[in-house]
């Protein structure tokens, strides 16, 4: 799921998210707390450099590329999906 922080909340918040079981009363629910900051001089990390494909077969993908010094973490999208 993705939601959209207005952009005049920032600190500390409690997200609860709810969303029901098809046709029925039951329901999930999940609380997670954020910290939201104005984004002032934060900039997305660079493009990772070198990107190849390690080992393809019918049914999956290696790939490999060279990590930037500003990035924490990778996200990999498919088709629009985190994977």
């Amino acid at each position: 799921h993705q939601i959209t922080v207005p952009a005049n909340r920032t600190g500390y918040h409690i997200i609860l998210a709810v969303w029901d079981v098809a046709d029925t009363t039951n329901a999930f629910y999940n609380v997670i707390d954020v910290n939201v900051t104005s984004g002032t001089g934060v900039s997305a990390p660079a493009t990772p450099t070198g990107l190849s494909q390690v080992g393809v077969t019918s049914s999956s993908a290696k790939i490999s590329w060279n990590p930037q010094s500003d990035a924490v973490s990778y996200n990999v999208f498919r088709n629009g999906q985190n994977i």
